[in-house]
C-alpha cells in the first residue's frame, strides 16, 4: 500500500526548507530558473546591441564624439539608478510584474531607437532599455536565488555564462546583418532584434512566471502559493 505525505508550509522558513530539500531545479522552479535568465540574456543583448553598429551609427546620424560618449554610457547609468528602484518594487508588488514590466521597458525603448531619426529619440530610447536593465537585474538575480537550494547555489554563476552568450549572439547577428549589404543602417536591425528578443521573453515570462513563495510568505499571503 502506497502512502503519501504533505508538506505544510507555514511561513518563510517552511518555503526554504522546502525548496532546500530539492534534489535538482527541475519541474515549475526549472521553468521559472530558466526564464529569469532569459531576462538576465535580454539585459545583455540590449546592453550590447549598439556596440557592432556604434561606427555605422555615427556616421548615419552624424554624431558628435561627446554624443557617441554620451550614449554608450547613459543605459549603464540609467540602470545604475533604477536597480534599487528595481528591489523597491520587488518588495512591494512581487517579482512578477516587475519583471513583466522591465521587458515592456525593453520594448519600448528598443523600438524608439529603431525607428529614430536624431540623437535625442535614441537617447530616450536608452533611458527605457537602462531602466529595464536595472530593474530586470535586481530582480531576476533574486529570483534565481530563491528558487535554487542551498546546496546548489554555485548555478547562479550560470548568469554570466549567459551574459557572454548574449554578447556573442549579438555578434553573430551583427555578421549576419552585415551579410545582408544594410550599410551604414546596420545598428537598427541590431536594436530591431533586440526588440523581437524582448517580445518573445515577456510572452514566455508572462504566461509562465510564478509569484515567489518566499515574498508571499513574508506578505501573508501563503494561500496564493504556486507550491504544494
Amino acid at each position: 500500500m502506497k502512502s503519501t505525505t504533505t508538506m505544510k508550509l507555514r511561513g518563510v522558513d517552511d518555503i526554504l526548507s522546502f525548496i532546500d530539500s530539492r534534489t535538482g531545479i527541475n519541474g515549475r522552479a526549472g521553468v521559472i530558473w530558466w526564464l529569469a535568465l532569459g531576462g538576465l540574456f535580454l539585459d545583455a543583448f540590449a546592453n550590447s546591441a549598439l556596440s557592432a553598429g556604434l561606427g555605422p551609427m555615427t556616421r548615419n546620424l552624424q554624431l558628435t564624439a561627446a554624443q557617441v560618449a554620451l550614449l554608450t554610457s547613459f543605459a549603464s547609468w540609467v540602470a545604475i539608478a533604477f536597480n534599487p528602484i528595481g528591489g523597491w518594487m520587488a518588495d512591494r508588488w512581487g517579482r512578477v510584474v516587475p519583471l513583466v514590466t522591465a521587458k515592456v521597458l525593453a520594448i519600448v525603448g528598443a523600438l524608439l531607437v529603431v525607428f529614430a531619426s536624431n540623437f535625442e529619440t535614441i537617447i530616450v530610447g536608452r533611458f527605457f532599455v537602462g531602466a529595464a536593465y536595472g530593474i530586470d537585474f535586481a530582480i531576476a538575480m533574486a529570483v534565481l536565488a530563491e528558487f535554487t537550494p542551498a546546496r546548489l547555489r554555485s548555478r547562479l554563476n550560470t548568469w554570466q555564462g549567459m551574459w557572454y552568450t548574449a554578447v556573442c549572439t549579438n555578434l553573430l547577428l551583427a555578421l549576419l546583418f552585415f551579410s545582408w549589404d544594410v550599410g551604414d543602417t546596420i545598428w537598427r536591425y541590431s536594436v530591431a532584434a533586440t526588440a523581437i528578443f524582448a517580445i518573445a521573453i515577456l510572452i514566455l515570462q508572462y504566461s509562465f512566471l510564478v509569484e515567489s513563495p518566499i515574498w508571499l510568505a513574508r506578505k501573508e499571503r501563503l494561500d496564493e502559493r504556486p507550491w504544494p
